[in-house]
């Protein structure tokens, strides 16, 4: 009985141990060069106005992208770089007070890696009404944003 109570007691403190490892070495994995991939809390704001949003961005392995954000849009994308310069662009849909569907936006930016876990950019927003013709909006025009990656954590 009691080399089976030692043998629990080891097995428990062997997982434990594999899972304190796994756990270090995946909170503290970062590449030698900065990598976009992942999601990133970003914060966009247009420039000359007080119009910003917070979004959560996700740059897939594939160059797929995926914006959603504050404004309570849901926005893909495609995306192309390495090191720590990249570009994405991607649309969003815009629609009037009664919530019909009313413009759509051409979105794109450039993108710096300040280190592995931090970016900024810059980019430019297109508006076209439904017939496809460029508009003025609130949107239109350069933005700057920033953005930091979003990290395992452990509960």
């Amino acid at each position: 009985m009691r080399n089976k109570q030692m043998f629990i007691l080891l097995t428990v403190l062997g997982l434990l141990a594999a899972l304190s490892t796994t756990v270090y070495a995946t909170t503290n994995r970062h590449p030698a060069t900065p990598n976009i991939v992942g999601v990133w809390d970003t914060t966009i704001k247009v420039e000359n106005t007080d119009i910003g949003a917070d979004g959560l961005w996700t740059f897939s392995a594939d160059g797929n992208f995926l914006d959603v954000n504050s404004t309570k849009e849901t926005n893909p994308g495609v995306w192309i770089g390495a090191g720590n310069t990249y570009v994405v662009t991607f649309w969003a849909f815009n629609y009037d007070e009664q919530g019909q569907y009313a413009m759509k936006a051409k979105i794109r930016a450039s993108i710096t890696m300040d280190g592995a876990d931090q970016f900024t950019g810059q980019g430019v927003t297109d508006v076209y009404d439904l017939e496809g013709k460029l508009v003025e909006h609130p949107w239109s025009g350069p933005f700057e944003f920033e953005g930091t990656r979003i990290e395992v954590e452990l509960p």
